[in-house]
């Protein structure tokens, strides 16, 4: 009887030392599953931020580009009404002065036709 019972308690200290080792088996598996998932989230997340950074840095440079156009055609335009306003008091300095001498040719001739 002695020594069943030393069986038996032997045996049950075998299980209760080997249900851990069994259920680490299980867990250990979940944990590796879990691990894997975080780092297939992680990777996930670092490919949508530098996306993400890619966009926004792209939108920057087209941003600064169109800024550039919008500048180079302000100057066009600002250059274009400096040279028309130019021609427009060119050409009023010219009619200005042919009034002028129309004027002075219609004073000298007054006397003449007295």
């Amino acid at each position: 009887m002695k020594k069943l019972t030393s069986l038996a308690t032997a045996l049950s200290l075998c299980a209760l030392l080997a249900a851990p080792a069994m259920a680490a088996d299980p867990l250990e598996k979940a944990d590796k599953a879990m691990d894997k998932a975080a780092t297939t989230v992680d990777t996930a997340a670092k490919k949508h931020e530098a996306a993400k950074q890619k966009a926004a840095k792209k939108d920057a440079e087209l941003k600064e580009k169109a800024a550039k156009r919008e500048a180079a055609a302000a100057a066009k335009r600002k250059k274009a009404e400096e040279k028309a306003a130019a021609r427009k008091e060119k050409a009023e300095g010219v009619a200005k002065e042919a009034i002028e001498l129309k004027d002075a040719v219609t004073k000298d001739l007054q006397p003449a036709k007295k």
